[in-house]
């Protein structure tokens, strides 16, 4: 029997936020897990799509294919995230997934580099900020 896929169920719409790093969700956003449960993205969160460390930037930009599952992945380590995750690692799956559902997804090769770096860098900034969370200026 094959595992259920997830699904987007509304289109990424986001605008700038003019500091060059962060976009701005102009509607919600939803997507139904694998397990059947819908995560919604409230409209007005702020993301930085994938937070790829600098040295990397050459060979993965912070945005891409992976767009969709970084918003989720962004919004899914916030302390009060409905559901709330209760560790890195159920982001990171979440995000894994999320590239593998959607509707442009990465090809293999990206896919396995972002999760490699999720399991390296994602776990010092779960649970660190709320889901409105704004940077200075923004």
């Amino acid at each position: 029997m094959t595992q259920p896929r997830g699904k987007f169920l509304s289109s990424l719409i986001v605008r700038d936020t003019g500091n060059g790093r962060h976009v701005i969700l102009v509607h919600p956003f939803l997507y139904r897990m694998r397990s059947g449960v819908i995560l919604a993205v409230p409209m007005e969160f702020v993301t930085d799509y994938a937070s790829i460390p600098i040295p990397f930037r050459m060979i993965l930009p912070r945005s891409g294919r992976y767009n969709f599952a970084a918003v989720l992945h962004d919004y899914a380590g916030r302390t009060d995230a409905i559901p709330v995750f209760a560790s890195s690692a159920d982001a990171d799956k979440l995000m894994r997934d999320a590239m593998e559902d959607s509707p442009y997804p990465p090809n293999w090769l990206v896919r396995h580099l972002v999760s490699w770096g999720l399991r390296i860098g994602s776990r010092h900034f779960f649970h660190q900020y709320t889901v409105f969370w704004r940077p200075k200026g923004v």
